[in-house]
């Protein structure tokens, strides 16, 4: 047994902090010239005091989109080995502070990161300005992308909002206008005396009474979406169907008209 406790944790879908993460791979592949191995720290809801420890020393670039505002972090150590391999360096040094010509490439490679972003903070982040950061203020939930080959480092993300991206519908009405559905009306409380019954065989047609107030159904690809009442109107079987669905799993026809 363990005492009961609560603690925060991030509603921000792996799914798309993996987006990020590929983009985050093939951009440094691209940018280095190198392949990249590269693992997802899954998001998390860090402390006031752990918010304060991840900007320590580290160099900080905001991102605003149109859905969420985003921080990249590149703490000292991720820094110098991002910044050694983009001179060709394989090893990875020791953190230590960026000469200016560092600090310029590492601001391009956040750059090159950028199209990585969009996927959760939307297309505009393509023209969109890079800030420096002193501190991290305002965010709400971060993951860091574990960098393994052909350095190691860390790079943080840090997301203003704890939500979920928004979602874009991958089929429009026109995408299911060729598919076929099968639509079927069964009605019940036909009466056949057991001799009947017995002597059915494959193909034979079954007479309906002419006894009124059968209830039936129409199902759509096994789903019910209607109940009614059939009858004769005119020389033609016809069944009368109510406005509102019938509920699912219930018997009695709909009485609205």
């Amino acid at each position: 047994m363990r005492e009961a406790r609560f603690e925060d944790r991030s509603l921000f879908p792996v799914a798309a902090a993996c987006l990020v993460a590929n983009g985050v791979r093939d951009s440094l592949s691209g940018l280095l010239r190198a392949s990249v191995d590269l693992r997802l720290l899954p998001p998390a809801i860090p402390a006031p005091a752990a918010w304060t420890a991840i900007a320590s020393g580290a160099t900080i670039f905001h991102l605003g989109g149109a859905r969420l505002d985003v921080a990249l972090i590149f703490g000292p150590a991720a820094a110098t080995a991002i910044t050694a391999a983009a001179f060709g360096e394989v090893s990875s040094p020791q953190a230590r502070t960026l000469s200016k010509l560092e600090d310029r490439v590492l601001e391009r490679v956040a750059r090159g990161l950028v199209p990585s972003l969009a996927g959760i903070c939307g297309p505009d982040v393509h023209g969109a300005r890079l800030e420096r950061l002193d501190a991290l203020r305002g965010y709400a939930t971060f993951f860091e992308l574990a960098v393994e080959q052909p350095f190691r480092a860390r790079i943080g993300v840090a997301l203003s909002r704890d939500q979920q991206p928004e979602c874009v519908p991958a089929l429009d009405l026109e995408d299911l206008g060729d598919v076929e559905l099968e639509l079927r009306v069964t009605t019940d409380g036909v009466l056949l005396p057991a001799s009947g019954l017995a002597a059915i065989e494959i193909g034979a047609i079954m007479p309906i009474t002419g006894r009124a107030g059968l209830s039936g159904v129409v199902s759509v690809a096994g789903r019910r979406i209607a109940g009614g009442e059939c009858g004769v109107r005119g020389n033609r079987l016809a069944m009368a169907i109510g406005l509102t669905p019938c509920t699912e799993g219930s018997s009695e026809p709909d009485h609205d008209r």
